[in-house]
């Protein structure tokens, strides 16, 4: 567990507003989950247009990024995260466990992101839709 959360405070250290102190209610606001797929997808995710005071809406673009290009399913739902004060320890480390086990020996891009794809267009363009 120790090894895991230190993985998660290493990647996403430095994004503004993200401060990973556990597995559980560091990621309620959804801005850690987004900041990690920012890391090594930054052409999905707008980081800088993020809001934490838009914590279901952060969420909801985290677990659709997530899903749609990582192919990891959220184990909570998005209702489930805002409700509770601290979400469901097992469930969260077996979600988060995920993301390790697939990046961990993946190196994050380095300077700019790849052109994105029309799907990740998509998904861009929707994300932006969805801040308005």
């Amino acid at each position: 567990r120790a090894a895991l959360l230190t993985w998660f405070q290493e990647q996403t250290r430095g994004y503004r507003g993200v401060s990973v102190r556990d597995l559980t209610s560091s990621w309620k606001d959804g801005l850690a989950l987004c900041a990690l797929l920012h890391r090594y997808r930054p052409d999905l995710v707008d980081f800088q247009s993020l809001v934490r005071s838009r914590g279901e809406e952060n969420l909801r673009l985290a677990f659709h990024v997530a899903e749609e290009e990582f192919g990891i399913p959220p184990l909570l739902t998005v209702e489930e995260m805002a409700s509770v004060e601290e979400p469901d320890s097992l469930s969260m480390i077996m979600y988060l466990s995920q993301f390790h086990q697939l990046l961990k020996h993946s190196p994050p891009p380095a300077g700019s992101a790849a052109h994105p794809s029309p799907h990740q267009q998509k998904i861009i363009a929707h994300q932006k839709m969805m801040r308005k």
